[in-house]
């Protein structure tokens, strides 16, 4: 019941978009409400339970922070420095004492958003034109990236601990068709990550195999009837302008922020550039949720941590998260991290406290397989 409590908690940091700039709501910002709550409750529980031992992961976790805190020192954004080691830190410590377990509620999540973003994608589509091209379902109506990261998170997490195949089968099933309906080309590109993996270890079964058949028929007349074509036809087109520099960023994504002068769009592949060529120890500036106030934020998250907090945390991060991976079982988890920091920021930024909740939880994973080879967690071991 404690891991479900704290699990449902972490689900509020993913509700962002919708909040960030409702100022008469500022005091129940979800993040905040959330970072609050965990902090709390990390500190009541470490007293009262012996402290889990020395990581190596520890060394580099210290690094990212230590630079995050001397970033917004400099630049006087004392909050968000507070903000991000007193949850990356809580959230690190709830994941090595919970486990996978935390992660419940975000798969319960998912399913809830993948329903939410076909219904939209079915009933407010324009069949002569196709659909809006920010279809983010019930998590932001304006944000499919962030849409299509809950359920990409909550499949990943879904494979390790659903136990039944049919029921695993049935859940990815319906994710996948949630993740095809965003009209995210990045969504598919994580698909064919995470399935390339499965095919490789031969990691699947007959059920799963129906299911994603069954998927295949039903996009499949979406994007035959037209609106799914009209979408991803006009989203190449548009991630290709974009990446070139030839539109804006902001003339596709809001004309509101079309006069904004921290949002006019580089493009991608020259704000990867840009980030690499200015990169220095101490970053330019820690945006959490806020906008930056240099240039957009890169959409890769090793990048965005060079650009943001320097040379040395870039490397930090890639250490932990590549000793997450090999390490860890929790192969999904992980390439699913990694492919959602390909193309997006968001793993560094909106799902941040995930970031540093998965880290403790394949930490701990990791000590109780080798310290103690007797002692199995068979709900988090990966049955496809």
């Amino acid at each position: 019941m404690m891991a479900w409590s704290i699990g449902i908690v972490a689900v509020l940091f993913t509700f962002t978009s919708r909040w960030a700039y409702d100022s008469s709501f500022s005091f129940l910002y979800p993040p905040l409400l959330a970072g609050a709550i965990v902090t709390v409750t990390a500190a009541v529980l470490w007293p009262r339970h012996k402290l889990p031992p020395f990581s190596w992961a520890y060394i580099p976790l210290a690094v990212i922070l230590l630079f995050i805190c001397i970033r917004c020192l400099i630049d006087g954004a004392y909050i968000n420095g507070l903000f991000i080691t007193m949850v990356g830190v809580s959230m690190l410590y709830l994941g090595q004492r919970f486990g996978l377990r935390l992660l419940w509620p975000i798969i319960a999540l998912s399913v809830i958003q993948a329903i939410s973003v076909i219904v939209v994608a079915i009933f407010y589509s324009d069949w002569s034109i196709g659909m809006d091209i920010r279809n983010g379902g019930l998590i932001d109506r304006q944000n499919y990236a962030l849409g299509y990261a809950v359920i990409a998170i909550g499949l990943v997490a879904g494979l390790h601990l659903i136990k039944s195949t049919k029921w695993k089968s049935i859940f990815a099933g319906f994710c996948c068709l949630g993740l095809l309906f965003t009209g995210s080309p990045s969504a598919l590109v994580f698909m064919g990550i995470i399935g390339a993996y499965a095919v490789i270890k031969r990691q699947w079964s007959k059920p799963m195999l129906r299911a994603l058949a069954i998927v295949a028929i039903l996009f499949g007349i979406w994007v035959a009837s037209g609106p799914g074509w009209t979408e991803y036809d006009r989203m190449r087109d548009v991630s290709a302008m974009v990446s070139t520099g030839e539109i804006a960023h902001a003339e596709v994504w809001d004309d509101n922020l079309k006069d904004d002068p921290y949002s006019w769009g580089k493009g991608r592949l020259p704000l990867y550039r840009q980030a690499i060529e200015t990169a220095s120890v101490t970053g330019h500036g820690y945006a959490l949720y806020n906008k930056q106030d240099w240039y957009p934020k890169v959409h890769n998250v090793p990048l965005v941590v060079l650009d943001q907090v320097g040379i040395l945390a870039a490397i930090a991060w890639v250490i932990v998260t590549g000793y997450c991976l090999f390490k860890s079982r929790y192969k999904y988890l992980w390439l699913g991290l990694i492919t959602l920091g390909l193309f997006d920021h968001i793993t560094w930024t909106v799902f941040a406290p995930y970031w540093w909740l998965i880290v403790g939880i394949t930490v701990m994973h990791y000590r109780q397989n080798n310290s103690y080879p007797e002692i199995r967690y068979q709900s988090e071991l990966l049955t496809v």
